[in-house]
């Protein structure tokens, strides 16, 4: 393979991409990431997007600790936000600030509609446990399997930055944080209450508002 040449070299990473140990899914991320990272100069800019499309896929299929070191790397960098935000939940809450820095200095729309707070608390309330992770997927527009991540956090981060997100005060947060997890220990409790104030507001309107484009591409999908 000449490494000079962006096509040749896209497809020697597809035929990479191909292999289903997941040290080779290690090697093939890192490998990218190396590339646009320092992206060669020989190299058309407009032969990025493979390459990042790419990258947005192995990540996927990658371990946390994996996925937490790319997060290290890419987050200030110009690596399309789409991917550092599918990596926010294994980052350092270092990284994670930087990446919501990011989120903050888009142009989203942070939330066409608001969760309705007294409908939410309702149905939690009501609710079985096994069916937490709908709710709230259903409130909040976002992707079960970003709500499921969300309620098996039990620092409470994400919940706050959820909550923070949508406009939605400590009082909501405090009452959702009681109700997901009703069998937790008092001081187990007393420190997810507390994880509001540690939870940054910078970045969450927007990143819930990448989560609801998510959830909105994979309903129109569906549909």
């Amino acid at each position: 393979m000449n490494p000079s040449d962006p096509k040749e070299r896209l497809t020697r990473l597809v035929d990479l991409a191909k292999q289903q140990s997941l040290s080779g899914r290690r090697a093939l991320a890192g490998e990218i990431t190396d590339l646009l990272l320092d992206w060669p100069a020989n190299y058309p800019m407009n032969m990025r997007e493979p390459f990042e499309v790419l990258l947005e896929r192995v990540v996927h299929g990658v371990d946390f600790r994996t996925r937490g070191a790319l997060a290290d790397r890419i987050a200030s960098s110009n690596v399309p936000l789409t991917i550092v935000n599918a990596l926010i939940f294994d980052a350092e809450l270092d990284t994670r600030k930087v990446i919501l820095a990011r989120n903050a200095s888009g142009d989203r729309n942070a939330a066409a509609v608001h969760v309705k707070a007294a409908a939410l608390l309702a149905e939690v309330r009501a609710a079985d446990a096994s069916d937490l992770v709908r709710i709230l997927s259903a409130h909040f527009g976002i992707p079960t399997d970003i709500a499921a991540q969300i309620l098996a956090d039990l620092s409470g981060f994400w919940l706050a930055l959820l909550c923070k997100g949508d406009g939605l005060g400590r009082a909501v947060f405090s009452s959702l944080a009681i109700l997901a997890i009703p069998d937790a220990t008092t001081e187990d409790t007393f420190k997810r209450l507390a994880a509001f104030d540690d939870a940054p507001a910078e970045g969450a309107a927007g990143l819930l508002a990448f989560w609801r484009q998510q959830a909105a591409q994979s309903n129109s999908k569906a549909a």
